[in-house]
């Protein structure tokens, strides 16, 4: 009924002071390395898979200790570019 009228737009906003000033104490370990991550993938247009992961396997990455390395384990295949990207 409303094709080609409704857009879906992603806006970045992690849950994290470090990255964002608007959170006043901490509340996502991860947020900030994992918005990094998604810009990455974006801009290799991946943004929809590994938004897709993220969601799917937030628990097992909320306990993560290596969020790149848990990734592997999740069927992302470029996790060293994503890391080198995430990282400049």
């Amino acid at each position: 009924e409303y094709k080609n009228k409704v857009r879906f737009v992603f806006k970045n906003h992690p849950l994290d002071q470090s990255c964002n000033r608007k959170i006043t104490q901490p509340m996502h370990r991860h947020a900030c390395e994992l918005a990094r991550i998604g810009l990455c993938a974006q801009a290799k247009n991946q943004f929809h898979s590994i938004y897709e992961t993220f969601f799917t396997h937030q628990e097992a990455l909320a306990k993560s200790e290596n969020l790149l390395n848990s990734l592997k384990g999740f069927g992302i295949s470029n996790v060293d570019e994503l890391k080198s990207c995430s990282n400049s």
